[in-house]
């Protein structure tokens, strides 16, 4: 049954080119054929219906050129063809897993590997023969859908805060770890806005810092006295 794909050329964060490719298309003489860009680009082949793509393909080297055979192709005929592929280092292949999740297709079966002096070649998959690559890539992490530095410096900030109130409330004398983190969250919240998390009168205390007897934050008691003395 024929099937269709849709490939997306991402780079830089942005789509450069959109095509559609269907299975057996090589044997139909209608193979789709894209060039590869000068700089890195990830390669995006999923099915628009499923919102996933194939578990493995058939790849084949032909100089610089990437083939590739979608399910129930022929490796000999192949329905993409991405020219220059292996001339660009950093390029890629990329489909989703059936959990929704981003891997990869390993082409590097057909890189050459540097060896160290002394150690035994490995020589790369025959050019001229197929493989069938596997969708199996560890899943990128959910960290690479933020491009502003600024982004994910606010996932760690909150994860760093949600962590040190985990660690507070304990009895004892405080770790270097819990009061380095306790620390770093009074400072976090002095400077920033009403909405930054709040920190604990054991985070207070584990920060070597004496907390007032009353029921109002040491924090916001300051504020008030402030307040008054105008």
């Amino acid at each position: 049954m024929e099937e269709k794909y849709s490939l997306k050329v991402i780079q830089n964060g942005q789509t450069t080119l959109a095509r559609q490719v269907r299975s057996g298309a090589g044997a139909n003489g209608q193979a789709l054929v894209v060039k590869a860009q000068d700089a890195a680009a990830t390669y995006q082949l999923v099915n628009p219906v499923t919102l996933t793509s194939p578990p493995k393909l058939q790849f084949k080297r032909k100089g610089d050129d990437l083939q590739i055979s979608l399910p129930g192709g022929d490796s000999d005929m192949p329905d993409l063809v991405i020219q220059n592929y292996f001339a660009v280092e950093g390029n890629a292949v990329k489909g989703v897993s059936q959990n929704g999740e981003w891997m990869a297709y390993d082409t590097s079966v057909f890189v050459p590997k540097p060896v160290a002096p002394g150690d035994k070649p490995v020589k790369a998959l025959n050019p001229d023969s197929p493989a069938a690559v596997a969708l199996g890539e560890a899943p990128l992490s959910a960290l690479v859908k933020f491009d502003s530095p600024m982004g994910l410096a606010a996932i760690g900030g909150g994860a760093l805060a949600l962590g040190t109130m985990g660690k507070g409330g304990g009895s004892g004398t405080p770790s270097t770890t819990n009061n380095t983190d306790a620390l770093s969250v009074i400072k976090s919240y002095a400077g920033a806005s009403s909405s930054a998390v709040q920190p604990t009168a054991a985070q207070y205390t584990a920060a070597g810092v004496t907390v007032p007897t009353g029921e109002q934050h040491p924090h916001r008691q300051g504020e008030t006295q402030r307040l008054q003395k105008r």
